[in-house]
């Protein structure tokens, strides 16, 4: 694939628990998670169906007939209700783009979660459900990332 680098403006709405990771399988949009797989976003559990079908919305409506390969991983920022930004897309298929820290909350390797990523099961939306990591997954994150999450609160 051909390779290309495009800098932009930083936009401060794009916070953690705006951004997600959306997965194309033969063209077709099989399942979103959190980017920041590892945070637990309680705010985000009653608006998931919301940032599901507008993130759907746009792939269909602004790059399904444009898309430069059929499996894609497309980085998405949910902005509010009708406001999604792309952010990136890149290429996923079987030993690329599979390895857990792409796919977040999906397993390329467990069985049922495949037959997500691959289309071949219902769509799904994945948030975590839980803390794993102390208070918001903190212990795992770097100063930045702190700062900046504690701002956008």
């Amino acid at each position: 694939y051909p390779l290309s680098l495009v800098v932009r403006k930083w936009d401060t709405r794009v916070t953690p628990q705006t951004e997600f990771r959306a997965f194309i399988w033969g063209g077709k949009l099989t399942c979103i998670g959190q980017y920041w797989h590892f945070l637990h976003l309680p705010e985000l559990k009653d608006i998931k169906h919301e940032i599901a079908e507008d993130c759907c919305r746009f792939y269909e409506d602004h790059l399904k007939e444009s898309m430069p390969v059929p499996n894609a991983m497309l980085d998405l920022a949910w902005l509010g209700p009708g406001q999604v930004l792309l952010i990136e897309i890149n290429p996923l298929q079987e030993g690329m783009g599979d390895v857990a820290v792409s796919t977040g909350l999906f397993d390329f390797e467990n069985k049922k979660d495949k037959a997500v990523l691959t289309g071949k099961a219902p769509f799904e939306i994945r948030l975590r459900i839980e803390d794993e990591g102390g208070e918001k997954g903190y212990s795992k994150m770097g100063y930045e990332l702190k700062k900046m999450i504690d701002q956008a609160e």
